[in-house]
């Protein structure tokens, strides 16, 4: 494993080692400390070769998102690398209770993230009526300034995220705590109107979009020829 991974690692099973899964929170100085541990991480230290990701992308029989798991930590945070293919757009969803930080790690693109205005229930019925605020509606790359964003339970936590037209969009994705599948449905929203101000909003409750398709992806097929990550 790269040294700087293993770092982090080790930085964020030190740093949330005696939170629970219930009842997780983090304050402003340790949601802090992780983003500053996150902020130089590349496709190089995760051992991935940017151009064999991109061929992967490329591919026809490859779904429009891919992800790559790289660390879990049991029901303290999941680690992994999301791969979107050019003009792909991840559904608007949510990550009810969690806090989670994005990555850029090459290409571009798009990210909008909403905030309830009142605190959200954990689970949602088909046509609910959110009112909420925009917190960002804003263009992200890989470069320095633009490439690092989070969320937290009661921030900016709906968010979408798309590809450009003309670019991939590859970022690692860290949440914690991570999906609880068996107790825990994701809700997926679409924007139905902004108000005069355009920083509020209602955001209504939709199905899961039924060509939504996340493949997972096999470091196998994206590691460096020489790497010093050791899967």
């Amino acid at each position: 494993m790269a040294g700087r991974l293993k770092s982090i690692i080790v930085n964020l099973n030190g740093l949330l080692k005696h939170k629970h899964h219930e009842n997780f929170k983090l304050s402003s100085d340790e949601v802090q400390t992780i983003r500053n541990n996150l902020k130089g991480i590349s496709s190089d230290e995760l051992g991935i070769c940017n151009f064999k990701l991109n061929e992967e992308l490329c591919s026809s029989t490859r779904a429009d998102i891919s992800y790559l798991k790289v660390c879990s930590n049991g029901q303290i945070f999941d680690l992994g690398v999301f791969a979107l293919k050019k003009d792909c757009r991840m559904p608007m969803h949510n990550h009810h209770g969690m806090y989670g930080v994005v990555k850029v790690l090459f290409g571009s693109g798009r990210i909008q993230s909403f905030s309830p205005i009142r605190e959200t229930q954990e689970h949602f019925s088909i046509d609910d009526i959110v009112d909420a605020e925009i917190v960002e509606d804003m263009s992200v790359s890989a470069k320095e300034g633009s490439n690092l964003m989070h969320l937290e339970p009661n921030s900016g936590n709906i968010h979408a995220i798309t590809a450009d037209k003309n670019s991939p969009l590859v970022f690692l994705d860290l949440l914690m705590p991570p999906y609880d599948h068996l107790n825990y449905t994701v809700s997926y929203f679409e924007l139905v109107s902004t108000g005069e101000c355009r920083k509020k909003c209602k955001l209504k409750v939709i199905p899961e979009p039924t060509d939504y398709r996340c493949d997972q992806l096999d470091y196998a097929a994206v590691i460096q020829d020489n790497p010093s990550f050791e899967n």
